[in-house]
């Protein structure tokens, strides 16, 4: 699995930028972190109780590309 999701990872672009993982202690956050961590990037945990404000502060500050998080959590 997490071999699989590294790979869907390099296909959004260059592995050497930062993800950061909006999840709760679960499977796909262990499996999303482990990719993050294969392909060369580096991963910021994030609480996915955070309102959006205080989520899209700490990813705009550390100049995340990618925000993995469930569907459940994103908002529009």
């Amino acid at each position: 699995m997490v071999d699989r999701f590294a790979t869907c990872l390099t296909d959004f672009g260059s592995s050497r930028r930062r993800r950061s993982h909006l999840l709760p202690n679960m499977i796909p956050q262990v499996i999303a972190y482990y990719a993050t961590l294969r392909i060369g990037a580096i991963t910021v945990l994030n609480n996915p109780l955070y309102s959006d404000r205080e989520a899209g502060a700490p990813v705009q500050r550390l100049g995340s590309k990618v925000l993995v998080t469930l569907d459940l959590l994103a908002t529009a």
